[in-house]
């Protein structure tokens, strides 16, 4: 059998060499030894923004209303906190699953063939760069936390349009802290993949990539409006 580490390379070069990323699953899709890898991080970073933010948690005293006391709210802050980071990397491999399936019908509709499961194995490979904006979140909100969870929003990472435009309404300011540097390293990628192993043409890849994008930054602008 074989070691599902071997794989574990393919982030690297997902971030320095991507032509060389893409033939590594051309050649070898693998997709065990990566996702291992970044569930492990992926988890490792969800706890240690549980750990952040309890002192926000403690402070915030309508939390504590709702939940029956500062002590009910604290352990449920935790479980809920222990459940995300626990589900976390279930959840890199159903975005990458179902991506794949998304751009194996697109790659179908278009009379490209299916893309099989090189694709798939790229895909959970740029889970790396959404892994690297979730460190980068929480280390931003170490050095910057919260007063209470209320004021959340207002702390935490500022790597978008928002750093150069500052926009009055709510939901543009939203819109802007989406569209940051990495969903654009993401988008862009995610581009190069599609013509890499996807072998889609690039104007195609270029389209899909973007209306990918674009569906990213709308579900969390929704997500932050909830």
């Amino acid at each position: 059998m074989k070691n599902p580490w071997l794989g574990s390379p393919l982030l690297l070069e997902v971030l320095v060499a991507p032509n060389a990323a893409c033939a590594r699953v051309q050649r070898a899709p693998r997709i065990l030894g990566p996702w291992l890898v970044l569930a492990i991080a992926s988890v490792a970073v969800q706890i240690a923004g549980l750990a952040v933010l309890e002192p926000a948690a403690r402070a915030d005293a309508l939390l504590a209303d709702t939940l029956g006391g500062p002590g009910d709210a604290i352990g449920l802050f935790r479980a809920a906190g222990v459940g995300v980071a626990l589900l976390a990397p279930w959840m890199i491999l159903l975005r990458a699953g179902f991506l794949a399936l998304s751009l194996d019908a697109a790659a179908a509709m278009l009379g490209r063939g299916r893309t099989g499961r090189s694709l798939w194995a790229w895909l959970v490979g740029l889970e790396v760069v959404l892994w690297i904006e979730q460190a980068a979140s929480v280390t931003a909100l170490a050095f910057d936390p919260p007063s209470t969870l209320a004021v959340l929003q207002d702390h935490g990472l500022q790597a978008g349009i928002g750093l150069f435009v500052e926009f009055e309404s709510p939901w543009l300011a939203a819109v802007a802290k989406a569209a940051n540097v990495f969903t654009l390293w993401w988008g862009a990628l995610l581009g190069v993949g599609l013509v890499r192993v996807g072998r889609f043409r690039p104007a195609t890849a270029t389209g899909l990539a973007t209306a990918c994008w674009i569906a990213v930054i709308g579900m969390r602008t929704l997500d932050a409006w909830r």
